[in-house]
């Protein structure tokens, strides 16, 4: 693994690198839905459509938002790649790819896609209508955010 970036030769996220800051230095923790720990579950619609990108990404069952994103140390490169492509398909929101990786934690994230939004008001209408697709494999919930936006217009 690099000292002076946060991945290893093949690809997989350091997690000692992205723990101590090396990465960048992460958002302050959420601490105003859910306690200090920002734990739970998702608690508004951005966060629960981020939930769900990561869950399917990294095929795992649904994640806390204040769940350590990156505290495994089996997170790849190419994850949050795709994880960034299905934040911006789903939310309308381009993320720095750099900020996704200060991001530790969901609501962290969910702060970021908010700053990153033009429109706040727009983002979270957005978020309402993604969140209420019912749950989907990868490619038939890619065509239905698709067809969310065609509806729309």
């Amino acid at each position: 693994m690099s000292e002076t970036g946060p991945f290893a030769c093949d690809g997989r996220m350091g997690p000692l690198l992205l723990r101590d800051g090396s990465a960048g230095s992460p958002p302050p923790p959420d601490t105003a839905s859910s306690g200090a720990d920002g734990g739970g579950g998702p608690a508004e619609p951005v966060e629960h459509v981020l939930s769900r990108i990561w869950s399917t990404v990294l095929g795992l069952p649904g994640l806390d938002r204040g769940q350590g994103l990156f505290a495994s140390g089996i997170v790849h490169v190419l994850s949050v790649l795709r994880a960034r492509e299905r934040i911006a398909l789903a939310l309308r929101v381009d993320v720095p790819l750099s900020t996704m990786l200060q991001c530790q934690t969901m609501a962290q994230l969910a702060r970021s896609v908010r700053a990153s939004a033009d429109s706040v008001e727009k983002l979270e209408v957005r978020a309402w209508a993604v969140a209420s697709l019912a749950p989907l494999e990868d490619a038939e919930w890619v065509r239905a955010v698709t067809a969310l936006e065609t509806e729309a217009k």
